[in-house]
């Protein structure tokens, strides 16, 4: 189609204005090129200036002339009217919504950092959310080569998984490849359950596991659970030996080294002597932690601090007498700890696996150490 004159413009257009540092001169110059002086309109002081050289100034090219100097007070500014200048940057506050079509602005037109917090989308609960609207969830983000922090309140957990009205809310957390992974899930709705599991201070070991002090504090505990064996060591021994000492001696052979895995276990000292004598005799015993004392027992008298004993009659000289003994130790230690069970007799000779009449005639004695668990 022709047009009669210049094609209209296709862009948004401006009349284009010249503001002018004025001094007592009466020559400036234009910043377009102008045929004559009425293609611009000249204004001093807000008064608009008549053109022509009979009246206020004249103009050809890019030389304005004055009839009349101007005052360095003076405000000047011209408006080119016989000149539109295109513009890329419609005029302020002209653009609104219906001006933009449907999808028009692409991610690409959209500057980097430019969209901050306070734009994303308040749906009224004083979180801000993407997606849409009507919804407010977002189907899936992946965060990248990067880090996202949730930070903790007082009053509020950094990190909430919802449910949504039918199934309990659900963290996975999944291998490399995405392919497998592990659920943490709350509780249903309906065990109406409102509790906090701390984590212990440690990573614990491999024999350990969890437990709670029934406030959801978790600490790590031996394997087994409380009150349950951990390890026993036993000792056998079926050699013959004897005494006539009337002061505690070691039995030899009788002692066992345990090592306990926690300072919180306890260690059982059990088993039975078998014991002959020569005449009416009473054997003492006592049972040693290391060079510690860890069983004795002062009698009625106050007189004797002896741990335990075992008497017989003088028809007992023909007979194999057993001594049971046990006794449930706290040594509050992790390092080997060694336990032994001394004798002493009352007078002559005392022996251990045979009785006192015949030496082919005797049994085996044992010393057992056990660890419990805490």
């Amino acid at each position: 189609m022709s047009y009669v004159g210049n094609t209209p413009a296709l862009k948004y257009v401006n009349f284009a204005v010249q503001h002018f540092t004025t001094s007592a001169t009466t020559s400036y110059t234009l910043d377009q090129s102008v045929s004559n002086e009425v293609e611009i309109a000249l204004f001093i002081n807000n008064v608009r200036q008549e053109p022509g050289s009979s009246y206020s100034y004249t103009a050809t090219g890019t030389a304005l002339t004055l009839s009349q100097a101007t005052a360095g007070s003076d405000t000047m500014y011209c408006v080119f009217i016989g000149k539109a200048v295109e513009t890329n940057n419609p005029p302020s506050g002209s653009v609104n919504t219906s001006e933009l079509v449907d999808n028009a602005v692409s991610t690409a037109k959209v500057q980097s950092d430019a969209i901050t917090y306070d734009k994303i989308q308040d749906l009224g609960t004083a979180n801000r959310v993407l997606g849409g609207a009507s919804t407010g969830t977002v189907g899936e983000v992946q965060v990248v080569d990067g880090m996202t922090n949730f930070v903790s309140t007082s009053s509020a957990a950094g990190l909430q998984i919802k449910g949504d009205g039918t199934t309990d809310g659900t963290l996975q957390l999944n291998c490399s490849q995405n392919t497998h992974g592990i659920k943490i899930k709350s509780p249903p709705h309906s065990a109406n359950a409102n509790y906090t599991l701390t984590m212990p201070t440690t990573d614990g070991n491999s024999s350990q596991f969890l437990q709670t002090n029934g406030s959801g504090t978790l600490t790590w505990a031996e394997a087994g659970g409380g009150g349950k064996v951990g390890q026993m060591i036993s000792t056998q021994l079926a050699s013959e030996q004897s005494t006539t000492s009337t002061s505690f001696v070691p039995i030899t052979g009788v002692t066992n080294t345990i090592t306990p895995t926690a300072t919180s276990s306890k260690i059982w000292i059990q088993g039975t002597l078998l014991w002959g004598r020569s005449t009416n005799n009473t054997m003492w015993m006592q049972m040693f932690r290391g060079s510690t004392l860890i069983n004795e027992q002062t009698f009625a008298t106050g007189s004797n601090t002896d741990s335990f004993y075992a008497s017989g009659t003088n028809s007992g000289y023909y007979v194999l007498r057993q001594a049971p003994f046990s006794f449930l130790d706290s040594p509050s230690t992790t390092s080997a700890t060694t336990y032994t069970i001394k004798w002493r007799v009352d007078g002559n000779t005392i022996w251990l696996n045979r009785i006192g009449a015949d030496t082919n005639q005797g049994g085996t004695s044992q010393l057992n150490t056990l660890e419990i668990l805490a």
